[in-house]
């Protein structure tokens, strides 16, 4: 797959991503998005706003990886430390899913 066809994969997942989250919890009271089960924990509202941000985030990466204008750090263009980085961190394909907490 080349890089056009992984950014297309890669928007197609979070168009999908988005319309599982809007059918989880687009009908949800704005008093349920904003409930915290405890203090220290996320509302379902912050938990999307967070991952809104973050994937926002991507966005100026990944058109400049579309148009071939992309430079990578200086690390990553070093075969050695992209191999050994690549057996250390976890795979990127494996997907964890979190339980679902209802508010009933």
């Amino acid at each position: 797959m080349n890089a056009e066809e992984q950014l297309r994969d890669w928007l197609t997942q979070l168009d999908t991503i988005s319309n599982e989250a809007f059918t989880h919890f687009g009908s949800l009271t704005k008093e349920a998005l904003h409930w915290k089960p405890n203090p220290n924990a996320w509302s379902i509202a912050e938990n999307l706003t967070h991952l809104i941000a973050l994937n926002t985030s991507y966005f100026p990466v990944w058109q400049k990886a579309r148009l071939n204008k992309l430079r990578l750090p200086w690390f990553a263009r070093i075969r050695f430390i992209v191999k050994t980085l690549g057996k250390v961190l976890p795979n990127p394909c494996i997907r964890l899913r979190a339980k679902f907490i209802f508010v009933k």
